[in-house]
């Protein structure tokens, strides 16, 4: 299944909701653009991974640098609703624990909220 990105605003918070495969190619090269652009313009984005059914080492690679572009202009990029596969991914590269992962995409953007207030 090709990757789709439907953004929608939660509580004044980004978020996008994917689904599909996030693996190397042409529909990640749009991704990758995608989130610098609106990451020039947005501080902070909850990437919804529910319906997400497999990342390759090249989805890993655009969300570590969307989180890394977010970061170095202060804001934030959280992820919710990853499924085991993904999880076991960040785990063993260690971004678990760099990456904020939330059960549910509300959770992520009341972090969000919080901490865009602090």
């Amino acid at each position: 299944m090709q990757l789709q990105l439907s953004p929608r605003l939660l509580d004044g918070v980004l978020v996008l909701d994917c689904s599909g495969r996030m693996v190397s190619g042409e529909e990640l090269f749009f991704f990758k653009n995608f989130m610098r652009e609106l990451l020039a313009g947005t501080k902070a984005v909850v990437l919804n991974l529910e319906a997400v059914s497999y990342m390759d080492s090249g989805g890993l690679s655009v969300v570590i640098g969307a989180y890394t572009s977010a970061r170095t202009r202060g804001g934030h990029l959280k992820l919710a609703r990853v499924n085991p596969a993904i999880r076991d991914l960040l785990r063993i590269t260690k971004l678990l624990g760099v990456i904020e992962v939330h059960d549910t995409v509300e959770e992520a953007v009341g972090d969000v909220r919080k901490a865009a207030v602090a």
